[in-house]
């Protein structure tokens, strides 16, 4: 039963505490057994946002708190990443841009997302046709820039937005 008048916004604190216990009981009884931590918690819930988390702990060596810990790192350091791309594509430093790429490339692998690997070595393997001095169409080097930074900002913001909610349900 639900007095009226509905108060939308205790209505929606109270759902998303229900949904909150109902994720969590449902980590409980997943792959990592019981008894699940916040960190186990965490990783669920990369596994809903692409990120192949089975693979990516075990890289850590099924390490959850290491896992985490290095994806939080990931994410503070590459969130804000648009002007340092920016700044090595106004100045032509291909090789500085290309080392960028090939450092995310590996760490999107370890830590299990796939299509971040795969945007990288775009970028990786433009930039080094650039540093060749071979021609690039530049509308090419947009889209794949543009592509390679919308992959790191989302994949920064889901694990910002997983701890932020792990932190919340703790």
């Amino acid at each position: 039963h639900i007095a009226k008048p509905i108060n939308v916004g205790k209505l929606y604190s109270i759902l998303s505490g229900f949904l909150l216990q109902k994720k969590k009981m449902q980590v409980k009884k997943g792959k990592f057994g019981p008894p699940l931590g916040a960190e186990a918690f965490f990783v669920e819930l990369l596994r809903d946002k692409d990120f192949e988390v089975d693979k990516a702990v075990n890289n850590f060596s099924g390490n959850l708190k290491l896992y985490q810990k290095i994806s939080t790192q990931f994410s503070e350091k590459y969130y804000n990443l648009e002007s340092t791309v920016k700044t090595h594509t106004e100045k032509q430093e291909w090789q500085d841009l290309e080392r960028l790429a090939h450092t995310i490339k590996g760490l999107g692998g370890t830590l299990g997302h796939n299509e971040l690997a795969e945007k990288s070595i775009a970028l990786e393997q433009l930039c080094k046709q650039l540093k060749l001095a071979e021609e690039v169409e530049f509308n090419l080097l947009d889209i794949t820039i543009e592509a390679f930074l919308q992959t790191t900002v989302q994949v920064c913001k889901h694990i910002k937005g997983a701890n932020e909610l792990m932190r919340d349900t703790n």
